[in-house]
């Protein structure tokens, strides 16, 4: 005789093989076949509830968020999948989360979204962001984001989140829009220049502009003309040929810098923008963009605007 198995009872199985112990003291809620909720823990839901099917906005970090779908609960668990099914296998990626990290779509707030909320609101591209309310209307929202963008967002698409929750993107974008307002004062600072009639040649050591005011360091490999090849100091990048007019030497003396200038730091790999707090002949104290103190020799510093 061949017993059948339920969805019902495999998926119980595979509930408890995940969450461990918590399927001892607490039932796990289970789908039926069809995909649909069954069994008396999603009968007695109300609205707004966490049931297995539920559809639900995950925290992964302070700022960031996962939309995706409850499959099974256990204890202070839910594990759930997302993402678009694999082609082959047709299935979704899965995770797990505290069930306090969930929150479920559709639910009601408690009060209405007003202006100057912190919320999670899904994109036109179907992602969820961290935001902060700057217009409320009952037929859109308008959201800033952690980029500074004004995104128009259904107010159905919104989740109010709990205060922790809102807090973490409140304090993700005010750190957002103070990096900003640097890399802005940064940018506007100039770029560092190479000595009038400096010519590069092999093995010298320099820094080349990869993207618009982001600087890497690197040394040269060959001159051709106005092309330079260089090798990346990630020892990752491959190697590349750059224009002369986005390469500048790496200093070889300390140059004097004041307070409140702009600098390029030399830190890893990169050249960095930084800020010089205070300086003496040799050293100098400068913060980054994220606030961060270093005490830095006056040799390892670009200077910009030149």
């Amino acid at each position: 005789m061949v017993l059948k198995v339920s969805n019902t009872l495999r998926f119980s199985v595979l509930a408890c093989a995940v969450f461990g112990s918590a399927c001892k003291s607490e039932p796990v809620a289970t789908t039926s076949g069809s995909g649909a909720p069954s069994g008396q823990a999603t009968a007695a839901a109300a609205p707004g509830d966490l049931v297995v099917g539920s559809e639900i906005v995950v925290v992964r970090s302070a700022n960031s968020f996962t939309g995706g779908t409850a499959t099974a609960i256990a204890g202070t668990k839910v594990m759930y999948d997302y993402g678009e099914p694999d082609a082959t296998t047709k299935k979704r990626q899965t995770s797990s989360a505290d069930k306090a990290q969930a929150f479920v779509l559709g639910a009601a707030p408690k009060t209405p979204v007003k202006v100057g909320d912190f919320v999670i609101a899904k994109s036109t591209s179907g992602s969820w962001f961290g935001c902060e309310v700057k217009t409320a209307e009952a037929s859109i929202l308008g959201c800033e984001d952690s980029y500074g963008k004004i995104n128009n967002t259904d107010p159905k698409s919104v989740v109010a989140p709990d205060g922790v929750t809102s807090a973490n993107i409140k304090q993700a974008l005010t750190s957002a829009t103070k990096e900003r307002v640097f890399d802005a004062a940064a940018a506007a600072a100039g770029k560092p220049a190479a000595p009038k009639g400096w010519t590069p040649k092999a093995a010298d050591m320099v820094a080349v502009e990869w993207m618009t005011n982001k600087w890497h360091a690197a040394s040269v490999v060959s001159v051709d003309g106005a092309n330079v090849t260089i090798k990346w100091d990630n020892g990752v990048w491959k190697n590349d040929v750059k224009s002369l007019a986005a390469i500048v030497p790496a200093p070889k003396v300390a140059l004097a810098v004041n307070a409140g200038q702009f600098v390029l730091v030399h830190v890893g790999n990169e050249w960095t923008a930084h800020k010089v707090v205070s300086a003496t002949k040799t050293t100098a104290e400068v913060v980054d963009k994220n606030d961060k103190q270093t005490t830095v020799k006056l040799a390892d510093v670009l200077l910009v605007g030149g």
